[in-house]
């Protein structure tokens, strides 16, 4: 079965990539992400939604750009997200790679908890500049 496209926001004309694989329930599922997983079940089920969406944008990145290691995503920092059901659409996202801040857009589907669905694409740099603006840290602690 072909993979489920996200329901809104990802037409091909807008320049997402849809991916084919899911990468965030091997993430989780993985031993040394148990305090993640019992984070996520702490949250509001709209929260829990994002995050879901948050954790597959950062592997989607590294899978396309292998040199990029995400560590944070912002999933509104340049415009408000939206979210219906389990459908998230980010059109002003960014995400932090080398203690930098780069643009992101995605399209999200989560259905009984795991991503189904997911396109995206990488923006340039946020101008340093910009930053403080847009609430982005100059360094993010992983707590690792």
């Amino acid at each position: 079965m072909p993979p489920k496209e996200p329901s809104a926001g990802a037409e091909k004309d807008e320049g997402l990539i849809s991916a084919r694989t899911m990468l965030s329930a091997g993430v989780l599922a993985n031993p040394r992400s148990r305090k993640a997983m019992q984070q996520l079940r702490t949250f509001s089920a709209d929260e829990r939604i994002v995050q879901l969406c948050n954790i597959e944008a950062m592997e989607q990145v590294h899978a396309r750009q292998p040199a990029m290691l995400p560590e944070a995503v912002s999933p509104y920092a340049f415009q408000d997200l939206t979210l219906r059901g389990g459908s998230v659409i980010a059109d002003g996202a960014t995400f932090y790679s080398g203690h930098r801040w780069y643009g992101l857009r995605f399209a999200c589907n989560v259905e009984a908890g795991k991503v189904v669905a997911f396109a995206f694409r990488i923006g340039q740099p946020v101008p340093r500049a910009q930053w403080e603006e847009h609430n982005l840290a100059e360094s993010i602690d992983t707590g690792d």
